[in-house]
């Protein structure tokens, strides 16, 4: 696949190109508006993701070696530099596995593109229609390059939120800083040799670090380039580049040529979580609370709860005992027992009180995952919907239903609402803010496009959010 001495562009240079070129003017507004969701979204999870214990360690990391600058970071004491703020912001974004969801290139795309991408717009003090533009470009470009690698590449064991998300990054970083398409090319190449990321992260604090470091890797590949450092223009499709070694050598690249023709963001879309836990957990948790109303009982009165559910559901949640926070976000028997104990899962349970809870206790052995042959067996469930689950809810007095839900609520098939999304925004905002303020934030970012330097994305935060301690 190497193009050394080629007069073709490089795929990383192809990629460069498009970004470096993007307009607004040329994004359908739905794009658009999807776009700004994912914003509104990922403001409001990574709020609530600033006290988390990860949050926190990055932060204090972050503080302790980066250089104080220009850009905000969540809850911390001061601003930092770039590299430092999209490292601090995208750790916090995924630290809770509520932020959204991309399915082609199995990627949570906001948390890691869009801190890159105000990073460097507010070290270069752009506006914010360059911030919307570059979250577009970073986003599309992470899943074109996801489409072409394919689901391979995901089942090879990558964790592709950060590997992907350090391409999406870069493309979002220059673009919102309106680089020059030479310059582009060379920092998309310097962050195309530094992809990262394995699948050995799940359920563990690596997990928000290693989406922290693709955004880094990004903004840090931009700064590089800047300053005139170069990298290889085959780092993805040459004889030691990425494609070769990490997927074989196989990629689509008919995937690649649709960026700018096909836009992720309208078609086939973002998913937004209802629960703060891994999506592979979503439906069958959000179907266990549709069957207990249907039965008209609650949780105490279940006898078991079978959920069985697809290969790929399977291959995520790894944890039937779950012992710590992060293993209760990616275990199934954890979530259904915490919709049969409290009637959902929200922020506030993910905590080992929640775990030591004498309900949750109770619930957690009534559940059982397994996996649906049927399910396994359906193409429809591979290609369209991988958490697709078949719930069964039997009850002590022997009466039983069972249903099946394709795509939770959030699905880009089932979408969350406007309304429904800005109340999960201020119920994740409000747990740092005021409402007042976390309102006039919400306003802020629903209308990005209008601000004419991006810092005052974080007016309303300021002064209002306190610093949480590491």
């Amino acid at each position: 696949m190497s193009r050394r001495g080629s007069a073709h562009p490089s795929i990383a240079d192809r990629i460069a190109d498009w970004a470096a070129s993007l307009t607004l003017d040329g994004v359908p507004s739905p794009a658009i508006e999807t776009a700004k969701r994912c914003l509104v979204d990922v403001c409001g999870v990574a709020a609530a993701g600033s006290a988390a214990p990860v949050a926190q360690s990055a932060r204090g990391y972050s503080q302790a070696n980066f250089a104080a600058g220009p850009c905000f970071a969540f809850a911390a004491e001061r601003r930092l530099a770039a590299p430092g703020a999209a490292f601090v912001n995208a750790a916090t974004a995924h630290a809770l596995d509520y932020d959204d969801t991309c399915y082609v290139g199995m990627t949570h795309p906001s948390a890691v593109v869009f801190p890159a991408a105000v990073a460097a717009a507010e070290a270069a003090g752009a506006s914010g229609r360059d911030l919307l533009a570059g979250f577009v470009a970073g986003v599309e470009v992470e899943a074109a390059l996801g489409g072409a690698l394919g689901l391979r590449f995901y089942e090879k064991g990558w964790f592709c939120t950060a590997a992907l998300g350090t391409v999406g990054a870069v493309a979002a970083a220059a673009r919102a800083r309106a680089l020059d398409p030479e310059t582009t090319r060379q920092a998309v190449r310097l962050a195309a040799v530094q992809m990262l990321g394995l699948r050995a992260v799940l359920g563990t604090t690596a997990k928000p670090l290693t989406a922290g470091r693709a955004s880094e890797i990004g903004v840090s590949a931009v700064e590089l380039a800047m300053r005139g450092a170069e990298g290889p223009a085959d780092a993805l499709e040459g004889p030691g580049g990425f494609i070769r070694t990490a997927n074989d050598g196989e990629a689509d690249l008919a995937a690649l040529e649709a960026l700018g023709q096909d836009f992720v963001l309208e078609r086939p879309g973002i998913a937004f979580k209802l629960y703060p836990v891994c999506s592979a957990a979503q439906p069958a948790a959000e179907l266990t609370g549709e069957l207990l109303d249907a039965l008209q009982a609650d949780g105490a009165a279940v006898r078991s709860v079978l959920c069985e559910v697809t290969p790929f559901v399977e291959s995520c949640l790894l944890y039937h005992v779950p012992a710590s926070v992060t293993e209760m976000q990616f275990s199934l028997p954890f979530a259904v027992a915490c919709v049969l104990t409290h009637g959902t899962i929200a922020v506030g349970h993910l905590n080992l009180a929640t775990l030591q809870d004498p309900g949750v206790g109770a619930a957690l052995p009534k559940v059982e995952m397994r996996r649906s042959e049927a399910l396994a067996n359906n193409p429809e469930t591979r290609d369209r919907y991988p958490e697709a689950a078949i719930v069964t809810v039997t009850l002590e007095d022997g009466r039983s239903l069972q249903r099946t839900k394709m795509a939770a609520t959030g699905m880009p098939d089932v979408p969350l609402g406007d309304a429904a999304l800005d109340r999960k925004f201020l119920d994740c905002a409000m747990t740092l803010l005021p409402e007042a303020a976390a309102r006039d934030w919400l306003a802020c970012i629903r209308g990005v496009e209008d601000l004419t330097a991006i810092s005052e994305i974080f007016t309303a935060v300021d002064g209002a959010m306190p610093a949480v301690r590491p």
